[in-house]
């Protein structure tokens, strides 16, 4: 079964499954976290609350990267943190779909995967 010619995925993938409402708010004032410094780390919790419904306008204001910046497929990436979770969002838009094809080898099909190297 063929699908839809610019189909879009949207994909929230959060550590912890289980923040369905998060405390805080946004103050509609300006980005939500300050400008990366290359090979500098900070702690920035994002003054909002993110429901994990597939709806991306909870995101507006967080800062995200769109890989590669030209024609199909492309990827906008960004990621969110509280004092309890951390947050990922993924939106692909891609009109050449591989999906069902590869048996349990679904790595070798279109997806999205989060890596987190915890020890440095």
């Amino acid at each position: 079964m063929l699908m839809p010619r610019w189909t879009r995925f949207t994909l929230l993938l959060p550590l912890i499954a289980a923040a369905l409402l998060l405390p805080g708010s946004t103050s509609g004032q300006g980005p939500l976290a300050p400008e990366g410094v290359p090979n500098e780390i900070y702690y920035a919790p994002f003054p909002i609350r993110i429901r994990l419904d597939g709806d991306l306008s909870d995101w507006e204001g967080v800062p995200t990267v769109k890989m590669p910046d030209n024609d199909s497929p492309t990827i906008t990436f960004a990621a969110a943190a509280n004092r309890q979770f951390l947050y990922f969002m993924a939106d692909v838009v891609d009109d050449n779909i591989i999906s069902g094809q590869h048996d349990t080898n679904y790595w070798n099909e279109d997806s999205v995967e989060f890596y987190i190297n915890a020890t440095g």
